[in-house]
C-alpha cells in the first residue's frame, strides 16, 4: 500500500512539470493558428518563461523532489531512479497531463501557478501518508 502511494506521490510531483509542457505547446499551436488570440494572451498574461517562481517549482518539483518517494517507494540504486524519473517525466506523466487539461483552453499563469503549488502540496500529503504506513 505504501508503495502505491509513493508512486502516486512521484506522479503528483511530476505533474506539474507536464501541465507546463502542455501549456507552452498549446500556446505554441496557438501562435500558429490564431496569432491575433496569441498576441493578445501573451499581453494579458505575459511570458510563461519570465515566471522565475513558477519555473522553479516546475523544474525543482520534477527532477528532484519527485526522487524522495521514488526511493522510498522502489529503493533501487540512484542511477537507475534518475532514469526512470526522467523516462517518467517525458513519457508517462504528459499523458495523465494531457487527460487533467481541458481541452480547447489555454491555463493563464495563474492557474499554472496554482496547479503547481496544489500538485505539490498532494505530492507531499502522499508522501507522509505513505512513509508513515511503511
Amino acid at each position: 500500500m505504501s508503495t502505491l502511494l509513493f508512486i502516486i506521490s512521484v506522479v503528483l510531483f511530476q505533474l506539474p512539470f507536464a501541465t507546463y509542457q502542455d501549456t507552452i505547446r498549446r500556446f505554441k499551436r496557438m501562435q500558429k493558428y490564431n496569432p491575433d488570440k496569441a498576441f493578445n494572451y501573451e499581453l494579458k498574461n505575459g511570458k510563461l518563461s519570465e515566471n522565475t517562481l513558477l519555473l522553479f517549482l516546475v523544474f525543482f518539483s520534477g527532477f528532484i523532489i519527485a526522487l524522495f518517494p521514488l526511493y522510498k517507494g522502489i529503493n533501487l540504486h540512484w542511477l537507475i531512479l534518475i532514469i526512470s524519473n526522467i523516462i517518467c517525466l517525458y513519457l508517462v506523466t504528459p499523458f495523465i497531463a494531457f487527460r487533467l487539461y481541458p481541452s480547447e483552453l489555454i491555463y493563464d499563469r495563474k492557474i499554472v501557478l496554482t496547479k503547481t503549488v496544489m500538485y505539490i502540496v498532494f505530492g507531499v500529503i502522499f508522501y507522509v501518508i505513505g512513509n508513515s504506513l511503511k
